[in-house]
């Protein structure tokens, strides 16, 4: 599939095919030649990646998607050849892993007394660092981590972190919130409007408290007080004319029966949080840790790209494709 895609390409871009095979020359020769170790990578592996890619995405990849799956694939192969070639086979974890799946075919595939045959101990350990995902994982994992501790010393200057918080205003304002309570009586065949302003007029005259109007009411999802939420929360619980009726509400008084789509509704607003914007003095630690997470992803992905580039890939293909 791979070869035919490739195919494809040529007969589609002429002028990229020719420039494609003056670097498949270049390449060959840099195989002839390079003394960088080699990778060969087998072609049913990135095979298998594209048939999962399009079942999740229901499509097949154009030449970009395909381009992206071979490097990261690529990307995988090389971590986890580095990781072998570290040793890192050899960490208490992984060791683990293969005691785990030693054990598991104890009791399944193998006698005990077979396993204690050390050749046969060998070849299990062997196998599982060949094949199992597990352990794959892990090594790939701990090679990132290798590489991230190799990393240089991360600073931020105090310039960075003023350019960052002018150019990123949104980020460190907070807007208004409001905490309510509500009386909920629910959506029914009968007329509930006169029910809920029946409470309302209780409430208003202190003739019945909040506790008691609640057991006079349906519940609402076991929501009897809400912790502070911005409009646009409020909203997506109960619709907008809720949020609107409860933003232009005063604070600590009973609102008109309001509608929602799940019956007539009461509201108390109980505390305002007021729209904040914080400074840069109280952001600066938040930015600080920003910038140093991205300049470490940074900082690691040039290093995985140099781990890369420090190795000859070949993608085999089977004999006779």
């Amino acid at each position: 599939m791979i070869i035919e895609r490739i195919n494809q390409y040529f007969e589609r871009m002429p002028l990229r095919s020719m420039l494609f095979a003056g670097l498949l020359i270049l390449g060959v020769s840099r195989i002839l030649t390079s003394p960088l170790p080699t990778l060969i990578i087998d072609a049913e592996l990135i095979e298998r990646r594209i048939a999962t890619w399009s079942a999740q995405m229901e499509q097949t990849p154009d030449d970009d998607q395909l381009s992206l799956i071979i490097k990261q694939a690529t990307r995988e192969q090389v971590l986890l050849k580095e990781a072998f070639n570290r040793n890192l086979q050899d960490l208490p974890q992984v060791k683990r892993r293969i005691e785990q799946l030693t054990n598991i075919a104890m009791q399944s595939e193998y006698k005990e007394s077979d396993l204690k045959d050390l050749m046969i101990i060998k070849e299990f350990r062997e196998q599982a660092l060949r094949a199992d995902p597990v352990i794959h994982n892990f090594l790939r994992n701990s090679m990132i981590l290798t590489l991230e501790k190799a990393l240089p010393p991360i600073s931020i200057s105090v310039s960075d972190i003023a350019e960052y918080y002018r150019t990123h205003q949104l980020e460190f304002t907070y807007p208004e919130r409001r905490s309510i309570k509500h009386v909920y009586i629910a959506k029914s065949v009968t007329d509930n409007a006169t029910e809920i302003s029946n409470l309302r007029e209780q409430l208003i005259n202190l003739t019945i408290d909040y506790p008691n109007a609640l057991e006079a009411s349906d519940r609402f999802y076991g929501a009897k007080f809400l912790a502070p939420k911005t409009y646009d929360e409020i909203a997506g619980i109960f619709g907008n004319q809720f949020a609107e009726t409860t933003w232009k509400l005063p604070q600590r008084q009973w609102s008109q029966p309001v509608s929602s789509a799940f019956g007539e509704h009461l509201v108390w607003v109980e505390g305002i949080l007021p729209l904040k914007q914080l400074s840069l003095e109280e952001s600066s630690n938040e930015i600080n840790a920003k910038l140093v997470d991205q300049k470490r992803n940074s900082l690691l992905h040039d290093a995985t790209t140099q781990l890369i580039g420090s190795y000859q890939v070949i993608i085999e293909y089977p004999y006779g494709h």
